[in-house]
Protein backbone atom coordinates (compact mmCIF):
# COMPACT_ATOMS: atom_id res chain seq x y z
CA UNK A 1 0.00 0.00 0.00
CA UNK A 2 1.35 3.42 -0.99
CA UNK A 3 1.99 5.96 1.72
CA UNK A 4 0.33 9.34 1.14
CA UNK A 5 2.38 12.49 1.46
CA UNK A 6 2.19 13.73 5.05
CA UNK A 7 2.14 17.34 3.81
CA UNK A 8 -0.45 17.42 0.98
CA UNK A 9 -2.17 14.07 1.58
CA UNK A 10 -2.63 13.64 -2.20
CA UNK A 11 0.54 12.35 -3.82
CA UNK A 12 2.61 9.33 -2.88
CA UNK A 13 5.20 10.06 -0.19
CA UNK A 14 8.55 8.90 -1.53
CA UNK A 15 10.94 10.65 0.85
CA UNK A 16 11.17 9.99 4.57
CA UNK A 17 10.89 13.34 6.38
CA UNK A 18 12.27 13.34 9.93
CA UNK A 19 10.85 16.77 10.67
CA UNK A 20 7.28 15.80 9.81
CA UNK A 21 7.57 12.22 11.05
CA UNK A 22 6.42 10.52 7.85
CA UNK A 23 6.78 10.35 4.09
CA UNK A 24 6.59 13.41 1.85
CA UNK A 25 6.24 13.74 -1.91
CA UNK A 26 9.08 15.28 -3.94
CA UNK A 27 7.02 18.39 -4.78
CA UNK A 28 6.10 19.21 -1.18
CA UNK A 29 9.69 18.52 -0.10
CA UNK A 30 11.05 20.86 -2.79
CA UNK A 31 8.56 23.66 -2.11
CA UNK A 32 8.77 23.57 1.70
CA UNK A 33 12.25 22.44 2.79
CA UNK A 34 14.05 25.06 4.80
CA UNK A 35 11.07 27.43 4.45
CA UNK A 36 8.00 25.90 6.10
CA UNK A 37 9.75 22.70 7.19
CA UNK A 38 12.59 22.99 9.69
CA UNK A 39 14.85 20.41 8.05
CA UNK A 40 17.55 18.69 10.09
CA UNK A 41 21.10 19.39 8.91
CA UNK A 42 21.67 15.69 8.09
CA UNK A 43 18.80 15.53 5.54
CA UNK A 44 20.41 14.71 2.17
CA UNK A 45 17.64 16.44 0.19
CA UNK A 46 18.11 19.61 2.23
CA UNK A 47 21.93 19.42 2.04
CA UNK A 48 21.98 18.95 -1.74
CA UNK A 49 19.43 21.70 -2.30
CA UNK A 50 21.30 24.15 -0.07
CA UNK A 51 24.68 23.40 -1.69
CA UNK A 52 23.20 24.02 -5.13
CA UNK A 53 21.47 27.27 -4.04
CA UNK A 54 24.60 28.48 -2.23
CA UNK A 55 26.84 27.95 -5.29
CA UNK A 56 24.31 29.59 -7.58
CA UNK A 57 23.91 32.61 -5.30
CA UNK A 58 27.68 32.99 -4.83
CA UNK A 59 28.14 33.19 -8.60
CA UNK A 60 25.25 35.62 -9.09
CA UNK A 61 26.13 38.00 -6.23
CA UNK A 62 29.92 37.86 -5.89
CA UNK A 63 30.47 40.98 -8.00
CA UNK A 64 28.20 43.27 -6.02
CA UNK A 65 29.50 41.82 -2.74
CA UNK A 66 33.13 42.59 -3.64
CA UNK A 67 32.19 45.99 -5.06
CA UNK A 68 31.25 47.15 -1.54
CA UNK A 69 34.77 46.31 -0.32
CA UNK A 70 36.43 47.85 -3.38
CA UNK A 71 34.51 51.09 -2.82
CA UNK A 72 35.96 51.45 0.69
CA UNK A 73 39.49 50.61 -0.49
CA UNK A 74 39.26 53.04 -3.44
CA UNK A 75 38.08 55.79 -1.06
CA UNK A 76 41.11 55.20 1.18
CA UNK A 77 38.96 53.52 3.87
CA UNK A 78 40.62 50.11 3.98
CA UNK A 79 39.99 49.86 7.74
CA UNK A 80 36.22 50.00 7.09
CA UNK A 81 36.56 47.15 4.58
CA UNK A 82 38.43 45.15 7.24
CA UNK A 83 35.70 45.76 9.80
CA UNK A 84 32.99 44.78 7.33
CA UNK A 85 34.94 41.62 6.47
CA UNK A 86 35.18 40.70 10.14
CA UNK A 87 31.44 41.22 10.69
CA UNK A 88 30.45 39.12 7.67
CA UNK A 89 32.95 36.38 8.46
CA UNK A 90 31.60 36.12 12.03
CA UNK A 91 28.03 35.95 10.69
CA UNK A 92 29.16 33.10 8.44
CA UNK A 93 30.88 31.31 11.34
CA UNK A 94 27.78 31.52 13.50
CA UNK A 95 25.19 30.47 10.90
CA UNK A 96 27.08 28.16 8.51
CA UNK A 97 25.87 24.86 9.98
CA UNK A 98 22.41 25.94 11.08
CA UNK A 99 19.43 25.06 8.90
CA UNK A 100 16.62 27.28 10.14
CA UNK A 101 17.99 30.83 10.61
CA UNK A 102 16.76 33.43 8.15
CA UNK A 103 18.03 36.75 6.85
CA UNK A 104 15.70 38.35 9.42
CA UNK A 105 17.85 36.77 12.15
CA UNK A 106 20.96 38.30 10.58
CA UNK A 107 19.23 41.69 10.34
CA UNK A 108 18.25 41.46 14.02
CA UNK A 109 21.90 40.74 14.90
CA UNK A 110 23.10 43.69 12.83
CA UNK A 111 20.46 45.98 14.35
CA UNK A 112 21.72 44.92 17.78
CA UNK A 113 25.28 45.76 16.69
CA UNK A 114 24.13 49.14 15.46
CA UNK A 115 22.51 49.92 18.82
CA UNK A 116 25.67 48.80 20.66
CA UNK A 117 27.84 51.03 18.46
CA UNK A 118 25.58 54.02 19.07
CA UNK A 119 26.82 56.61 21.58
CA UNK A 120 23.61 56.01 23.56
CA UNK A 121 22.91 52.31 24.14
CA UNK A 122 19.92 51.05 26.07
CA UNK A 123 20.55 47.55 27.50
CA UNK A 124 17.99 44.94 26.50
CA UNK A 125 16.37 42.61 28.99
CA UNK A 126 16.14 39.47 26.88
CA UNK A 127 17.99 36.26 26.16
CA UNK A 128 21.52 36.46 24.76
CA UNK A 129 21.27 36.77 21.00
CA UNK A 130 23.87 35.93 18.36
CA UNK A 131 24.27 39.71 18.11
CA UNK A 132 25.93 39.63 21.56
CA UNK A 133 28.53 37.16 20.33
CA UNK A 134 29.03 39.19 17.19
CA UNK A 135 29.53 42.35 19.26
CA UNK A 136 32.20 40.63 21.39
CA UNK A 137 34.20 39.82 18.24
CA UNK A 138 33.76 43.35 16.90
CA UNK A 139 34.73 44.86 20.26
CA UNK A 140 37.89 42.71 20.40
CA UNK A 141 38.81 43.79 16.84
CA UNK A 142 38.24 47.46 17.71
CA UNK A 143 40.47 47.18 20.81
CA UNK A 144 43.22 45.51 18.77
CA UNK A 145 43.06 48.40 16.29
CA UNK A 146 43.58 50.86 19.13
CA UNK A 147 40.58 53.14 18.82
CA UNK A 148 41.07 54.16 15.17
CA UNK A 149 37.33 53.84 14.46
CA UNK A 150 34.77 56.49 15.28
CA UNK A 151 31.28 55.49 16.34
CA UNK A 152 30.03 56.97 13.06
CA UNK A 153 32.39 54.79 10.99
CA UNK A 154 31.30 51.62 12.81
CA UNK A 155 27.64 52.48 12.25
CA UNK A 156 28.34 53.23 8.56
CA UNK A 157 29.82 49.74 8.07
CA UNK A 158 26.91 48.08 9.91
CA UNK A 159 24.36 50.02 7.83
CA UNK A 160 26.21 49.07 4.64
CA UNK A 161 25.90 45.42 5.68
CA UNK A 162 22.22 45.81 6.64
CA UNK A 163 21.51 47.30 3.21
CA UNK A 164 23.29 44.42 1.47
CA UNK A 165 21.47 41.74 3.52
CA UNK A 166 18.14 43.48 2.85
CA UNK A 167 18.81 43.41 -0.90
CA UNK A 168 18.33 39.63 -1.05
CA UNK A 169 14.81 38.75 -2.10
CA UNK A 170 14.30 35.19 -3.28
CA UNK A 171 11.46 34.67 -5.76
CA UNK A 172 10.65 31.22 -4.38
CA UNK A 173 9.84 32.46 -0.91
CA UNK A 174 13.11 31.53 0.77
CA UNK A 175 14.04 33.79 3.60
CA UNK A 176 17.70 32.69 3.47
CA UNK A 177 19.00 34.55 0.40
CA UNK A 178 21.87 36.32 2.15
CA UNK A 179 22.79 33.33 4.33
CA UNK A 180 22.89 31.13 1.23
CA UNK A 181 25.07 33.62 -0.63
CA UNK A 182 27.45 34.07 2.31
CA UNK A 183 27.76 30.30 2.85
CA UNK A 184 28.44 29.70 -0.84
CA UNK A 185 30.93 32.54 -1.17
CA UNK A 186 32.84 31.81 2.05
CA UNK A 187 33.02 28.05 1.38
CA UNK A 188 34.38 28.72 -2.12
CA UNK A 189 36.90 31.21 -0.68
CA UNK A 190 38.01 28.66 1.93
CA UNK A 191 38.52 26.03 -0.82
CA UNK A 192 40.59 28.45 -2.91
CA UNK A 193 42.72 29.37 0.12
CA UNK A 194 43.39 25.70 0.90
CA UNK A 195 44.41 25.05 -2.74
CA UNK A 196 47.00 27.84 -2.58
CA UNK A 197 48.62 26.53 0.61
CA UNK A 198 51.82 24.46 0.11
Amino acid sequence: MDKKCIKCGKKRGTRKCKSLGGYICAQCCGENRGIRINCPSDCLYFQNHEKYQEKKSAIENKGRYLERYANYVNEGKRKLAELMGLIEFQIYQYYKNKTNPTDEDVLADLSFLRRKASPIFMPEMSRISPGEYLWKDVEKFLKEKGGIFSSQEIIEVIENTIKFVSSFKDKKGSKRGYIRFLNGYMRETEKETLKKQP
